[in-house]
């Protein structure tokens, strides 16, 4: 490749392009000389823009430079007649207790023994509606943060019990360590005596 670019080969379908680096205070630029591949690149539709008449040059309007993405990229269409019908079907009701809709007249006597009478309860407004719910949510937080807390607390106590036990061991290996130096020692002792 060194040697077509001295000789001033370039690949039809490729670009050659020189870029200026700079590499930080003091230090001289560097040149790289970039090869870019137009192969595989779509031409873009003139969709108006502007000409240079000295040099030829045609610059695109900014809303050409990038694609722009379909609009109903992975959406099922909704403007089919399927979705735009609706099945109507014609059926007649019966209330099933018609009793509820009557009234008192003369001639006509309705059972009331089974009635309830209700009365509204007191007016809230919204600010008083709002405390109310400020209150329930802060004890709700406050049992679910006592219940984490709990929880972690289990947690660190039963590391503390498995590093007592650890500690504990090692102590212990140390003791039977210890014995067996000072056994070792007697007996090396003896020997030498």
């Amino acid at each position: 490749m060194q040697a077509a670019e001295q000789h001033g080969y370039v690949q039809p379908g490729t670009r050659v392009v020189d870029v200026q680096v700079d590499q930080g205070p003091g230090l001289p630029h560097r040149m790289i000389r970039v090869l870019i591949d137009l192969t595989q690149a779509d031409a873009k539709p003139y969709l108006g823009g502007m000409r240079n008449k000295r040099t030829g040059a045609v610059y695109h309007h900014a809303f050409t430079q990038t694609p722009k993405a379909p609009r109903y990229a992975g959406v099922e269409p909704k403007l089919e007649r399927q979705t735009q019908t609706v099945k109507i079907s014609t059926r007649t009701q019966q209330t099933v207790r018609e009793a509820a809709t009557q009234m008192e007249r003369p001639g006509v006597v309705v059972d009331t023994t089974h009635d309830r009478e209700r009365t509204p309860g007191k007016y809230q407004t919204s600010e008083e509606r709002l405390a109310i719910v400020e209150a329930a949510t802060r004890t709700i937080q406050r049992w679910v943060r006592g219940w984490i807390g709990r929880k972690r607390a289990a947690v660190l106590r039963k590391h503390k019990m498995e590093r007592e036990a650890f500690l504990q061991e090692q102590v212990r290996m140390d003791g039977a360590l210890r014995l067996r130096w000072r056994w070792a020692l007697g007996n090396a002792v003896l020997r030498v005596t």
